[in-house]
């Protein structure tokens, strides 16, 4: 069965690299990830979003189920929902609908601050009734205090953690995102030892970008910072930010990022370059017309910091999951000859 799989796999990534060098708008995405909103309550210290005052229209529950009725999102797999704060949003359910109802099968994702617990609650309990593959991420940077001074709202720590004890009793262990920064890196032990492992931790890289109103520039990595990248779990993501390389990227090709006004971008770090808008035209021929913006995408610096970016891609050629295995298996081996041999 693992050899089917790895076969499977293997066909998979050969025709992913094929079509993304010759017939690239023949890759249809298997992940969005969605802005539903700009708005935001947190006023965080490494974001700007919450000054940016101008409203985007954003997509009406009718237009989602238009767009989707497209044949582009026949392979669409999982979506996360983000902004801004999702939870703004007092139509969120009816828009995790629309997806369940093109597809049962995709898993979505609310990403949020936590501050609306009881509107996220409200949306999970609809969302469980109905069999919706639903998960949520919670942002925590810190512990108490440590948590309310970065998100720059008294009661941000309180709301998130009440939010993870309420969505726990329901059934659902929510994922922790640590934004890993200058701002945050002295709290992120405190944080692992508070959670205790009863909690997913996903650290995630800061990264300078148009998305955060922040201007975009190369970030070296401080010695503190590196400590906590050293300590995660080995894996491609974090050899990567230790040891940045160039990569096959997948952005417009198996993934995109959707702004809340159907404008399309291929992901945070160029997210004030707009492609098309999928409310204004079908999203088959903004697909289709993205040549010039597939090809700054394959030009991109290999520093790219955004880990479902680099996850999404690594995961559509698949050779690289399958050497970095093949490695730690021989790696493994010879540890194992040598400690015999001695």
């Amino acid at each position: 069965m693992n050899a089917l799989k790895i076969t499977y796999n293997i066909c998979g990534g050969i025709k992913n690299i094929t079509y993304r060098r010759f017939f690239p708008s023949r890759i249809k995405p298997k992940h969005l990830v969605f802005e539903v909103t700009r708005r935001c309550n947190s006023k965080c210290k490494h974001c700007q979003i919450w000054i940016n005052k101008e409203n985007k229209k954003e997509i009406s529950y009718t237009q989602l189920s238009i767009m989707l009725c497209d044949p582009l999102f026949s392979k669409l797999e999982s979506v996360i929902l983000t902004g801004g704060e999702p939870s703004l949003r007092e139509d969120l359910y009816e828009l995790i609908l629309v997806f369940h109802q093109y597809n049962p099968k995709i898993h979505v994702w609310i990403s949020t601050n936590g501050l609306l617990q009881n509107r996220i609650i409200k949306t999970v309990k609809k969302c469980l009734e109905n069999n919706i593959k639903i998960g949520v991420g919670i942002s925590l940077d810190g512990v108490a205090r440590s948590h309310d001074n970065l998100r720059g709202v008294d009661g941000s720590f309180l709301s998130a953690t009440t939010l993870m004890k309420e969505l726990k009793e329901l059934g659902i262990v929510s994922t922790i995102g640590f934004t890993l920064s200058p701002l945050t890196a002295q709290n992120y032990l405190e944080l692992k030892q508070w959670l205790n492992g009863d909690y997913p931790l996903l650290v995630q890289k800061f990264d300078c970008s148009e998305f955060y109103g922040t201007p975009q520039k190369l970030l070296v990595m401080s010695d503190v910072e590196r400590k906590v990248v050293e300590d995660l779990p080995n894996n491609l993501l974090k050899q990567h930010w230790l040891n940045p390389k160039q990569w096959s990227c997948f952005a417009l090709h198996s993934f995109f990022f959707l702004h809340c006004n159907g404008d399309v971008s291929s992901c945070l770090r160029y997210y004030d370059k707009i492609y098309g808008n999928m409310c204004s035209q079908k999203p088959s021929v903004v697909w289709k017309n993205l040549g010039v913006a597939r090809k700054i995408v394959k030009s991109c610096n290999p520093q790219c910091l955004n880990d479902w970016g680099i996850n999404y891609s690594i995961e559509a050629t698949y050779f690289p999951v399958l050497f970095w295995k093949m490695s730690r298996k021989i790696y493994g081996t010879v540890k194992r000859l040598v400690k015999f041999r001695v």
